[in-house]
């Protein structure tokens, strides 16, 4: 009898912990992630250890925003000035546009992280 009560609460304990877990913020690898397709390497977006990025939207503008990011529900969010933020959907090592400043990258853009060495 002792036996199948510690076994139960074993299976108790085991199911609240995996229901308990909450929504993981993906793994998010500081490094340039460059716009998929893009031999130039013109557009990218660099993130920083320490918080913050820089995003290369076009080689055409100028302005290159910089600023502060955090990710938030399986989100990356650029935050650039009070008025300007862009949103990335996270997934492994790459970054899918969802919004930001209109007409200047299409939804669904993707950055995928650059990697180092052979």
């Amino acid at each position: 009898m002792l036996k199948k009560a510690t076994w139960m609460t074993l299976l108790i304990l085991s199911m609240l912990l995996m229901g308990c877990g909450g929504e993981r913020n993906p793994e998010l690898r500081t490094g340039r992630y460059l716009l998929d397709g893009n031999a130039e390497n013109y557009s990218y977006v660099l993130l920083h250890e320490e918080g913050r990025f820089e995003f290369s939207r076009h080689m055409a503008l100028s302005y290159v925003p910089m600023g502060t990011y955090e990710v938030r529900e399986g989100r990356l969010i650029l935050q650039a000035g009070a008025d300007e933020r862009y949103t990335f959907l996270i997934e492994e090592d790459t970054l899918i546009f969802q919004e930001g400043v209109p007409g200047i990258l299409p939804q669904g853009s993707r950055f995928l992280l650059e990697r180092s060495g052979p």
